[in-house]
Parts: structure tokens; C-alpha cells; sequence
């Protein structure tokens, strides 16, 4: 009895040995949660290459297609009647791939005023909601005390609408040439 007891033991042990090396080495659940991950990955840095080549041979595009976006500042009809409506103010900033153009702050010889003019391109598309105008004017007392103050948006429209009307014309000669 004795001898049964010790086998009995020692099978019991063995068993459990043998149950615990087959779960630890994963070999009854092939799909488990690492595999799954693994696949995931494989899957997701394949669309990441994808999406970087397609993009190399593209290039770089801000607003659209590149078909349009490869037309220098001069050819785009919004660029253009932008820079013609506020010729009359010195240009500080304008970048035709960042969509921005900002005048340097203007006053006239009678005024102490300044005016500043901030143009923003949101579309390269031809429409009304592509071009956003933000305005400000500075009130000088004395050299040392200025304020700067929004404009009011009247005033945005109206060099808006001046912008939209540059464009009507472009456009209109250009379709006569």
C-alpha cells in the first residue's frame, strides 16, 4: 500500500509538472493576444509606408490637389488680386505655401492712426469662405502710449469684397486672352 501511495504521488506531481510546461509554452492557443498584436502592427506599419510614398511622390500639398498647388503665387487668381488690392500697404510677411499675407502697419502723414491688414487663405477653391480678413489699428497719443485695437468688421468686408471684385475682373480677362 505504501508503494501505491508514493506512485500514486509521484504520477499526481507529474502531471501537474507536464500541465504546467504545455501552458506556459503556449502551444494549445496558437491565436492567442501577442500573435493578434503582432498582426496588427504588420498591418498598420504597412499602411504607414503606403502613406509616406504616396505622399513622397505627391509632395507636399497645404490646400488640395498638387495640380494646383504647383502654380507659383503669381498664377493663382486669390494670390494675385490679394496683392493688388493691398498694394498701397508695405507688404510684412506673405507666404503663398503657408496660405498668408500681412502688411506692415500703414498710416497716412495726416493721421497718427495705423492700420494693419492680415489675409488668410483657407482653400485654394475660388469661393467666398476661402479668404478670411483680420484688420487692427493702432491709436498713438504719444510716442510711448499706443494702443492696438481690432478693427470692425465693416471695414474686413469691405477689403474682402474688394478682393472678391480683383478676382471677377482677373478672371474676366483672363478669359478674354
Amino acid at each position: 500500500m505504501l508503494q501505491f501511495y508514493n506512485t500514486y504521488k509521484v504520477t499526481k506531481y507529474l502531471i501537474i509538472w507536464v500541465f504546467i510546461i504545455f501552458t506556459s509554452c503556449n502551444i494549445f492557443n496558437k491565436n492567442d493576444e501577442n500573435n493578434n498584436n503582432i498582426i496588427k502592427k504588420k498591418r498598420v506599419e504597412n499602411n504607414v509606408i503606403k502613406r509616406s510614398e504616396q505622399n513622397a511622390e505627391r509632395g507636399l500639398t497645404l490646400f488640395g490637389k498638387k495640380s494646383e498647388d504647383t502654380k507659383l503665387g503669381n498664377s493663382n487668381v486669390m494670390w494675385r488680386a490679394t496683392l493688388d488690392v493691398l498694394d498701397i500697404f508695405p507688404m510684412s510677411y506673405a507666404s503663398f505655401s503657408g496660405g498668408i499675407i500681412s502688411t506692415d502697419w500703414y498710416s497716412s502723414e495726416v493721421s497718427n492712426d495705423s492700420i494693419k491688414v492680415e489675409v488668410r487663405f483657407l482653400s485654394s477653391e475660388v469661393k467666398v469662405s476661402s479668404v478670411k480678413v483680420t484688420s487692427y489699428k493702432k491709436k498713438c497719443l504719444s510716442t510711448n502710449n499706443c494702443k492696438i485695437i481690432k478693427m470692425e468688421e465693416g471695414f474686413n468686408k469691405k477689403i474682402h469684397s474688394e478682393i472678391f471684385k480683383k478676382i471677377t475682373s482677373l478672371n474676366i480677362d483672363k478669359e478674354t486672352n
